[in-house]
Parts: structure tokens; sequence; C-alpha cells
């Protein structure tokens, strides 16, 4: 089955267009870097749909991914969306646990606690009145105000079609089972110092008791604005009172608090609490959406596999069949290579495939020969796959300076991968 994808140079972020009859599927849209001109980009997704209708899919809700739904400018904005893709965040919040709704509030709060204790200390974040935390961006700003036809939330054997395209959701395993915690005890220590900061005399944990409310009234606030919309709510969500405002002042008061510690700490408190704020956004990457076209046994070649911002223990798990089905398929016409081709996801166990996408713009210099790797285990295969990649310094092989793929071509803003 033939088929068409663009994949377009947001810099260090994911926007593919996968192409279909009558309806196209736009997957993430955003970028790490501020700078990018997303007004070109929806303009070029405008015109390639000319008659066709969109839909749009979020792999997982980190910053870089949806951020090109922001703010969009009067005549450069995407055309109307047919369907909305989301991964399944209401079964991802387990009350009373660190689940990735909690922890991705804590890491906001951790980054905003560290630009209040000094502005040399965390680069590009913007402080207002209140605690801004990025998914209450997405949720409270972005998605209610887009021209939604249709919302529907995925997790693993999730099905779907767009432009007579079909589609199954690998990844993530939720079934109902709580994600585990992944709360080391290392972790638990930094926490009860954090909380014993705040509340020196004991009793109630306050940050946990802040950031818990805030993650209730979120997804409370969301599910509201998807009424009619066939959508998990759990009961203690619809059980939540007061407003978002009210309780993002009180983590904004706490995160103010802790900050006038910080600043007097002599450095080894400030590391723990700059380490935290980073690791503990990873977790949206551990539930970002994996997809595949679904294809009949006889129907020669194998379709497309996004990969969104997959970790390699998720990658690992699928590719070794453990989970049984759905299955990955033995082989790809296009594989996206997860989380923008970096180290930490490298995963060397996906099958083969003629085209292996890398959207690793300029962002992703500071990694490693992150590509070297990727041409050393999927250009030397029996039928070697055909890179496409959007960054002409990423240091593809060992004997080369630049990506080979750029001796041919310029830099542009996108890039057509037909089959």
């Amino acid at each position: 089955m033939s088929g068409r994808l663009r994949m377009y140079n947001v810099q260090f972020g994911d926007a593919f267009l996968l192409y279909g009859q009558g309806e196209h599927l736009l997957v993430d849209l955003g970028s790490i870097d501020s700078t990018v001109n997303f007004d070109r980009v929806r303009d070029s997704i405008r015109h390639s749909c000319g008659g066709a209708e969109l839909s749009l899919l979020l792999t997982h809700f980190h910053r870089d991914h949806w951020s090109g739904l922001h703010n969009q400018t009067p005549g450069h904005r995407l055309p109307p969306l047919k369907r909305v893709y989301l991964p399944d965040i209401f079964r991802m919040r387990v009350m009373g646990r660190w689940d990735p709704v909690t922890k991705s509030l804590l890491s906001d709060f951790l980054r905003g606690v560290i630009a209040l204790s000094g502005p040399d200390l965390l680069d590009q974040v913007t402080l207002s009145h209140t605690l801004r935390f990025t998914l209450a961006d997405l949720l409270r700003e972005v998605l209610p105000g887009l021209p939604m036809g249709q919302i529907r939330l995925l997790s693993r054997g999730s099905r779907f079609q767009a432009g007579g395209r079909r589609y199954e959701t690998l990844w993530p395993q939720l079934d109902g089972i709580p994600l585990p915690e992944r709360q080391s005890a290392a972790f638990r220590r930094f926490m009860e110092r954090v909380e014993a900061k705040l509340s020196p005399g004991g009793g109630e944990p306050l940050l946990w008791t802040a950031l818990e409310r805030a993650a209730n009234v979120l997804l409370r606030d969301f599910a509201h604005s998807l009424e009619g919309e066939d959508v998990y709510f759990p009961g203690f969500l619809r059980a939540e009172e007061g407003s978002y405002e009210e309780v993002s002042l009180r983590v904004w008061e706490l995160a103010q608090a802790l900050a006038e510690d910080v600043r007097r700490d002599e450095g080894e408190f400030r590391r723990k609490v700059r380490y935290y704020a980073e690791q503990l956004a990873q977790d949206w990457n551990r539930v970002s959406l994996v997809f595949q076209e679904r294809l009949e046994e006889d129907c020669p070649g194998g379709g497309v596999l996004m990969t969104g911002d997959a970790d390699k223990p998720a990658l690992n798990r699928l590719a070794g069949g453990s989970l049984g089905a759905p299955r990955l398929h033995k082989y790809y016409d296009v594989i996206k290579a997860p989380h923008h081709g970096t180290q930490r996801h490298f995963c060397a166990k996906l099958p083969p495939s003629r085209y292996f996408c890398i959207s690793n713009g300029d962002g992703n210099s500071g990694y490693k020969r992150i590509s070297e790797h990727y041409e050393y285990v999927y250009g030397r295969l029996l039928t070697p796959s055909e890179f496409r990649c959007t960054n002409p310094r990423c240091e593809f092989c060992r004997s080369l300076s630049d990506c080979p793929y750029f001796s041919t071509r310029p830099v542009q803003d996108f890039y057509d991968v037909s089959w």
C-alpha cells in the first residue's frame, strides 16, 4: 500500500503529516526552540490539506510536541480539526500516588523554585504572578480552544482510522492497572526533606496536598470541556471542588517559600531540586503513544511506525513481543526515531524499515553521536534503511563530520517520504 509522510523541520521537536484519502493526520506540532516560525509550518499544513480534512494526534504532553498549537496567529491557523487523539490522561491519574500527572506538576513546581531562587540557575523559564504549569497550558488554554469535532483517548490496543488508513496503538499499556510509581528511596527522602522545609513543625504534607489537588482540579476542568465525549472520568475527580486559580496560587506560595530556602543553600539541596525537576519530566516519555499502521496480512510493505518519545524499556518490550497482540510488524516502510534520536532512547531492537526518520534539529547538537548508532544498526542490515533527518550537523558516522544525507540536499523546511 503506497503512502506519503512529511517531516517538518522544527529543530528539536516533532511535526509529522501522514497523508490519507480525504483526511490527513498531523502527529505532534511543537519544538523546544521558541524561535521556530510555526506560521510557515501551519501554512504548509493548510496548503497540503487543500480540500482534505485534518486530524491531530499528540503522542504526549511535553511542550516540544504541542507548542505549535499555541498562540495561532490570524491567517496562519491550522484548518478546523476533524478529530483529536490524545493519550488517555484520565486513566493515568491515580489517587494518592505519584502518577505522571502529579509528577509533571511537581517538575514544573521545582523549575519554578529554581527560577525564583536565582535567574542564573535556569534559562528560558518565564515567571508570572502565578506558577504556569506546562500541562495546564495545554489542557486549559490550547485544547479547549481548538475547533474540535471529536476527541479520542488512546492506550495500548486502541484502534482508529484517518484518511482510509487504519492504525493501532501499541503503547502505553494501562489496562486499568495503576502505573508504577517509580518512587525510589532517594526520591522519598528528597520529598520528605522538601515537606520538612515547608512545614518545619511536621503535620500535613503541604506540597503533596497542593499538587494532588491541582492535578484533580486540572483534569476535572478538562473533562468538563469534553462534555458529550466518551471518556473515563474517575469519581474522585468529580468530587473535587474549587477553582484552578485557587489551587495554583497555593502552589505558587509554596514555590516562593521553598525558593527562599534554596537561595540560602550552599549547593547540595539546590542540585537535588534541579535534578528532580529534570528527571520527573521524563514520565511523559514513559507513557508516550506508540502506534503503527494496521495492515491486512496479504498487504505488501509494513506501513508506518510512529514511536513518539517512548523510552527504551517500552520499545524493548514491544520488540520482544512479551506483551502479546498487537505486535510490531516484521518490516516497516517508515519508522520515526524515538525522542528525536537521542542516546537515552536509542533502541537497537526495532524491525528493519525502508526509511528511518530522525527529527533531530539543532537542539540535538548537545547530545553524543546518536545518528551514528542508528546508521551502524539500521544502515548495515541486509536491507539497509535510508535515513531522513532534519539536522545537517548530526555527526552521522565516524568518517564524516556532516550527515551524508545533506551532501546532496539543502536544509529545508520539510522533507517528504513516499513509498
